[in-house]
């Protein structure tokens, strides 16, 4: 998404970047990382059990 507002901006205003031929673009990546605890196999599960904290 941030390369699609970039190049969209750029047309709109080219002298906003002074990007030379072959310039990587720039770009972003996210990860999740869940940790467990308590983890108990072949057990009902109540729904407060997937209450998510922020």
């Amino acid at each position: 998404m941030l390369n699609a507002q970039r190049e969209r901006a750029h047309k709109e205003n080219p002298a906003w970047f002074d990007d030379r031929p072959g310039t990587p673009k720039p770009c972003l990546s996210s990860r999740t990382i869940t940790d467990f605890a308590d983890v108990t196999f072949d057990a009902p599960l109540d729904a407060a059990v997937f209450n998510r904290e922020k």
